[in-house]
């Protein structure tokens, strides 16, 4: 249920760039990550080569790959929105964790299979923190847009308070990162 394209670019990021510094902030170059997937839609077979392709165009493809400019909806569904944002104001953190996950397995299994590869990659990202100088903190504010696209309505009669939304979902994804073992296969908390 995972798609191959997103498998084959964690794949390629973990064997040859999960030290690099500044993984996912070195932006890709356009040309290269439009070649790659241009080569991968013509032929799902095609092998990532380290010497013709950089780590920074993988990553490049893999961010585009989530992005409103190939899915029209999120991975992380709108359906859901509401129901994270409640979860993270539960009184305690097991509770919040417990809530999250809950709410998380509500997801179509697709996108819940992609969230846990991507999300498990992320946290092997993170550990490498010290090499790569990625943090779980940082993943997370690169990611969340992507991932969750939210509708910020800013307007004054709303009450809405601009910035809550995105402190919010970064946080719901910054604990899918670090207690992904917990969320997403039913390990202890971390």
């Amino acid at each position: 249920m995972v798609p191959v394209f997103v498998e084959k670019c964690v794949q390629f990021i973990e064997k040859y760039g999960i030290s690099n510094e500044g993984l996912y902030r070195v932006p890709a170059n356009a040309k290269e990550r439009e070649c790659v997937i241009r080569k991968f839609d013509q032929d799902n077979t095609f092998e990532f080569n380290p010497t013709e392709v950089s780590v920074s165009t993988i990553t490049g493809c893999l961010t585009w790959f989530f992005s409103d400019k190939n899915l029209p909806d999120p991975l992380i569904s709108y359906h859901i929105h509401d129901e994270l944002e409640e979860a993270l104001n539960m009184p305690d953190a097991s509770l919040m964790l417990c809530s999250v996950r809950g709410v998380i397995r509500k997801l179509p299994y697709p996108n819940y299979a992609t969230l846990k590869v991507l999300c498990t990659h992320l946290r092997n990202v993170s550990n490498n923190e010290s090499e790569n100088k990625m943090s779980s903190e940082n993943l997370a504010i690169c990611w969340w847009p992507t991932l969750f696209r939210p509708e910020v309505d800013v307007s004054l009669t709303s009450g809405a308070v601009p910035g809550l939304t995105k402190i919010c979902f970064r946080d719901v994804l910054l604990a899918c990162i670090n207690q992904c073992p917990f969320i997403f296969y039913g390990q202890q908390e971390v």
